[in-house]
């Protein structure tokens, strides 16, 4: 049997990427967060998403809010195929919520026609998030899902999507 001496071993070799149980670093940055006070109403969140809705490509994005409703972050979770409603994976929405400490999220996604309404697709993952956030111990509080389509939106937090309760709530420039 060979001995293990210390002129045999050899120095262990730092593999790239292996630090990732490592607590992450968040940084400040100079760039403002462009969502500035309370959100409540999905007009703020709309005027905010104008370049979703100005879009030819589908998009999902998490805005993050604290207790206050005050945004801590706005992240894109999806692009083209993935931001399809059918399509989502739920992961990069709480992992982002957990990082930047949020207590409730909305989410905002787009749709390619000038029709704002939920598709069997948006009302299955409205659904499909409603149960998920009850299974969670952190219980983060899913607080609206917005579609924006051309000057339309569709508000899940405004009772069937208006604030006028008859069908797409048509954006009102100022």
């Amino acid at each position: 049997m060979r001995k293990d001496t210390s002129e045999n071993k050899q120095p262990k070799k730092k593999i790239e990427g292996t630090n990732y149980l490592k607590k992450p670093i968040l940084k400040e940055t100079d760039i403002p967060n462009p969502i500035q006070g309370q959100i409540k109403d999905p007009d703020k969140v709309f005027h905010f998403m104008k370049d979703v809705h100005d879009s030819t490509v589908p998009k999902m994005w998490a805005i993050l809010l604290n207790e206050n409703y005050y945004s801590v972050g706005n992240e894109p979770l999806a692009l083209g195929e993935h931001a399809k409603p059918e399509n989502f994976k739920n992961g990069a929405l709480y992992h982002y919520y957990l990082l930047l400490g949020a207590k409730r999220f909305m989410i905002v996604t787009n749709h390619m026609t000038d029709d704002a309404t939920p598709t069997d697709e948006d009302r299955k993952l409205i659904k499909q998030l409603q149960m998920e956030v009850e299974l969670f111990s952190f219980k983060p509080d899913f607080y609206d899902y917005v579609i924006v389509a051309g000057d339309h939106y569709w508000s899940m937090s405004t009772q069937d999507g208006t604030a006028c309760h008859c069908g797409q709530q048509h954006h009102m420039t100022e």
